[in-house]
């Protein structure tokens, strides 16, 4: 038996047949050629053989060294480690080469990918053709629209819909309001003008007692509004009954002093689930004339009938 260190991780190796070729490091793997390590007798000459007759001692001698069926058996043992090692050695020989194949196809399967991901397509594929048609259409870029600008499409979305249904409203009110002059025929019976205390924006209340009209001037707002003015005829006991959109208001006329008609008290009364009722007190104002007061107005509303 002899003794070989492998050449790569220098670890000693029992070698028990010295005319095999080469073997396998246990260790490492390596392959070791066993030629490199054992030493070969030196020749000698030729030397003619002297053929003697056997002796007695030599018969016996042989028949000594025969081996015994223990010496047998544990040669035995031997050889089947020996077996087993070599095959250990071959089967982790073969693992490592195809470790090393594994990793070899992956890095020629990286290096082929990465030149086709650079390259640009020359034409592109029906699918990639209709998303960048979708990308384009009117509904995508208001969706992307709205991811970019919550705040903004909150705000368009309200004025939309203050427009449509605001709208309504508006047109309704405008069904029954037309501009001065035309919807308040025969200004010069409208003879009667209370004013109240505010100098810098007054409202008005404007009288026609030939027709049974009354019309209340806003000059803040420039609009006026006229309803039909009801009672028993005495200018002490006149009402008003205003229909807007929102609800009704009914105004109820209480003049002092008749023959002067100096004051002028009016009672308001909000139609509302709990209604409220307000009087405020407006003053005679005869220097001034209609005209002049509904020069200024831009709107007139007709509230002598129910929405």
């Amino acid at each position: 038996m002899s003794i070989v260190i492998c050449p790569e991780c220098g670890k000693e190796l029992a070698v028990s047949d010295p005319n095999r070729k080469f073997i396998f490091c246990r260790h490492c793997g390596a392959k070791i050629e066993i030629a490199a390590f054992v030493k070969k007798p030196p020749e000698q000459s030729p030397q003619e053989p002297i053929i003697a007759p056997p002796s007695k001692d030599l018969q016996s001698e042989t028949s000594s060294q025969e081996p015994s069926a223990k010496q047998l058996h544990h040669q035995h043992e031997l050889e089947m480690e020996r077996l087993r090692y070599e095959h250990e050695l071959e089967l982790e020989r073969l693992r490592h080469e195809n470790e090393m194949e594994r990793e070899r196809l992956k890095y020629k399967r990286a290096e082929e990918a990465e030149p086709a991901e650079e390259a640009e397509p020359a034409s592109p594929a029906p699918k990639a053709k209709k998303r960048s048609a979708t990308k384009k259409s009117l509904s995508w870029k208001a969706g992307h629209f709205c991811k970019k600008h919550p705040i903004w499409t909150v705000i368009i979305v309200y004025c939309l819909f203050m427009g449509i249904f605001g709208g309504t409203s508006t047109s309704t009110s405008s069904s029954r309001s037309t501009t001065y002059p035309s919807s308040l025929p025969n200004i010069s019976h409208y003879t009667t003008i209370y004013s109240d205390s505010d100098s810098n924006n007054p409202t008005y209340y404007l009288f026609n007692f030939d027709d049974r009209k009354v019309c209340f001037v806003k000059t803040s707002s420039n609009i006026a509004w006229v309803a039909n003015l009801d009672g028993s005829g005495s200018e002490n006991n006149y009402e008003a009954v205003f229909y807007f959109a929102e609800g009704t208001i009914t105004r109820k006329f209480n003049f002092s002093a008749v023959n002067s008609q100096s004051s002028l008290y009016v009672t308001e009364i909000v139609a509302s689930d709990t209604p409220s009722s307000n009087t405020f007190l407006y003053t005679s104002a005869p220097n001034i004339d209609a005209a002049s007061i509904l020069n200024s107005v831009t709107k007139v509303n007709d509230c002598s009938h129910p929405v």
